[in-house]
């Protein structure tokens, strides 16, 4: 796909004429291959129905294929019949021919069997819930890796976000019980 970057709002439009069937299929994957070095805000949005729904993430790994994926499931009943997809999303600091290289674009459905970690293991963002609730100021959210290779290959990660302002945000698991460091 061939992204005038400096347009801020051309868009890669999927009219599918009738609703998405986002009640069995509500996530939106799609594989993306970049050589553009700098991050760039990705966006991905269903519309034409009673609530359309924009989905934001960034894109900030190149030279190598990453997979991400949109959940719709909170717009299921919307009738949306349209996919739209941003790359450089509401900016202009590109070029008139940034590359993108695009792959297994589909809706699919939502895993609705969760697993949980089983201890020790906290979470290693495979299974869907920690063994122990995280908790403290620190927000994670498990993301697609951005950076795989090396030694950790694994699909998903965990985002940290912490408030550089704030000196004691944390990142808390309490076990409510003793922790069995005789063992681990």
């Amino acid at each position: 796909a061939i992204d005038n970057g400096t347009e801020p709002f051309d868009a890669l439009i999927v009219d599918y004429g009738a609703p998405i069937d986002l009640t069995t299929n509500p996530i939106f994957h799609i594989k993306v291959y970049t050589e553009l070095t700098t991050p760039i805000s990705f966006v991905a949005k269903v519309e034409g129905g009673t609530t359309p729904l924009e989905i934001s993430t960034t894109i900030d790994v190149s030279n190598e294929w990453t997979e991400f994926t949109f959940d719709f499931s909170s717009v299921a009943d919307s009738g949306n019949t349209t996919l739209v997809v941003f790359f450089n999303f509401n900016e202009t600091d590109g070029t008139t021919t940034d590359t993108y290289y695009i792959d297994d674009l589909f809706f699919g459905p939502a895993d609705t069997e969760e697993t949980m970690c089983e201890d020790p293991i906290l979470s290693d963002f495979e299974c869907d819930l920690p063994s122990h609730p995280f908790s403290g100021g620190v927000v994670v959210t498990n993301i697609a890796n951005p950076f795989s290779g090396g030694i950790n290959t694994s699909a998903n990660v965990g985002e940290a976000i912490d408030n550089g302002t704030e000196p004691f945000d944390a990142l808390i698991v309490d076990y409510g019980a003793p922790i069995d460091l005789t063992t681990n």
